[in-house]
């Protein structure tokens, strides 16, 4: 197998967490513009866990890889990967309950004032 290698500049490794924020920005808006809102708290519990699974790997790579000069494709890619999982699980689990929140205050807020 031939080894591929990139190398690695100062904002190399934080592309894949802009590209996280941008999920999770998504995510929120997405959520907050829908009209049916549920929580299942099972699956909000896999979600959790598997963000602080894909959170300590994302982390740990971030970690042992910022000091390099090069790294493998395979070692950034599932950086990459592990920082959207992280996001998307961040955003089904934690998430959910932050979009709730927003909209149980705007409804007793905004909502008694026109009616919504």
């Amino acid at each position: 197998m031939i080894e591929t290698s990139l190398k690695v500049t100062e904002v190399f490794l934080e592309y894949p967490i802009v590209i996280a924020k941008v999920v999770v920005c998504t995510f929120f808006f997405l959520k907050l513009i829908k009209s049916d809102f549920t929580l299942d708290l099972a699956e909000i519990c896999i979600s959790l866990i598997k963000c602080l699974a894909y959170g300590a790997l994302a982390w740990f790579i971030f970690v042992n890889t910022k000091e390099l000069e090069r790294i493998d494709v395979l070692t950034y890619f599932t950086f990459l990967l592990a920082c959207i999982e992280t996001a998307h699980n961040f955003a089904n689990s934690v998430g959910l309950y932050i979009v709730g929140l927003i909209k149980i205050l705007f409804k007793k807020s905004i909502g008694e004032k026109y009616g919504i």
